[in-house]
């Protein structure tokens, strides 16, 4: 749908630095469309008010964030930090990340 931005077709997955403890990048995508278990970076958020609350959260652009659970048709679960936060599906979809592998071989 115009307008939400869901990532796809960007950012090819170019990653840098292939070796031990560096990351590899697989391209962007919205915090609506992670998994559990990802691991990923803040790029944007979409517009000032959606800002405003992503940083209540402690999630400003450039902050690593993961994925703990997806409650079916409710909030995704991030770590952040040292805490977990519940982000509602429509917030979530505002909000552009980087997912990241950690020390590819």
């Amino acid at each position: 749908m115009p307008g939400q931005g869901r990532g796809h077709g960007r950012g090819h997955g170019r990653g840098f630095g292939m070796g031990r403890g560096r990351v590899a990048w697989e391209g962007d995508s919205t915090l609506d469309m992670t998994r559990p278990g990802d691991e990923f970076e803040i790029v944007e958020v979409g517009d000032e008010r959606a800002r405003m609350h992503a940083l209540r959260f402690g999630m400003a652009e450039g902050a690593r964030v993961s994925c703990v659970t997806r409650v079916p048709a409710g909030p995704i679960v991030l770590k952040c930090g040292r805490q977990e936060i519940a982000v509602g599906r429509h917030l979530a979809r505002r909000i552009r990340v980087r997912r990241y592998q950690q020390g590819v071989a």
